[in-house]
C-alpha cells in the first residue's frame, strides 16, 4: 500500500467517524480527478462539475455504509461514472445533435493532426468504450481497479479493452487515410 491510499483510508476512517476536516481534505484530494474524470465521459466542464458534486454527495450518503475502505477509489469512480452514464443517457438526442456539428465544423482544424483525428474518432465512440480506455489510459487505473469501478469481470475488462482499441484502430485508420487522400 502506498503512502496516498493510507491516507484516503485514514480520511475515509475519520469521515465515518464525522470529521468535518477529514471529509474537506478527502474532497480536496479527490475533487480534480473526480472531475476530470466526469469532463472525459461528459465533454463538457460544467456538466464535470456538477457530476463531480452529485457524487460527494452520494458519497456522504453512502459513506457510512463502504465496508471496505481500501475499496473507496473503485467505489467513487463507480458513483462518478454511473452519473455521467444518467447524464448523457438523458442528453443524448440533443448531445448527437451538437456533436455532429462540431465534428463538421472541427474536421477540417484537425484534417492533418493525427491526435486531434484520434480525439474526435474516441467521442464517436459508444459510452462504454470511451469510458473503458478513459479510465485504463487517461486515469492509469489497472484492469483490477476498473473491474471495481465498473463492477464487471476482469475478463469482461480486458475483452471491452480489446475492443475498445481495435474499434477506435479501425476507426482512426479509416479518418486518417481519408483525409490524407
Amino acid at each position: 500500500m502506498n503512502k496516498s491510499q493510507a491516507l484516503d483510508e485514514l480520511l475515509i476512517l475519520r469521515c465515518k467517524d464525522g470529521d468535518r476536516r477529514a471529509f474537506a481534505v478527502l474532497v480536496k484530494r479527490w475533487q480534480p480527478k473526480i472531475i476530470r474524470h466526469a469532463y472525459r465521459m461528459t465533454g463538457e466542464t460544467a456538466v464535470a462539475k456538477d457530476v463531480a458534486q452529485e457524487t460527494w454527495i452520494a458519497v456522504v450518503k453512502g459513506l457510512p455504509n463502504l465496508r471496505d475502505v481500501a475499496a473507496f477509489k473503485g467505489w467513487i469512480y463507480r458513483i462518478a461514472s454511473n452519473k455521467c452514464i444518467t447524464w448523457v443517457r438523458g442528453q443524448q438526442k440533443q448531445r448527437r445533435t451538437i456533436e455532429g456539428i462540431e465534428i463538421e465544423s472541427e474536421g477540417s482544424e484537425y484534417e492533418d493532426d493525427k491526435l486531434g483525428i484520434l480525439k474526435l474518432e474516441l467521442k464517436k465512440l459508444p459510452l462504454n468504450q470511451q469510458t473503458i480506455l478513459s479510465l485504463f489510459y487517461l486515469e492509469n487505473q489497472s484492469m483490477r481497479d476498473i473491474s471495481e469501478t465498473l463492477d464487471i469481470p476482469i475478463g469482461t475488462v480486458k475483452s471491452r479493452l480489446y475492443h475498445s482499441r481495435e474499434h477506435l484502430k479501425k476507426r482512426y485508420y479509416e479518418t486518417y487515410a481519408k483525409t490524407r487522400n
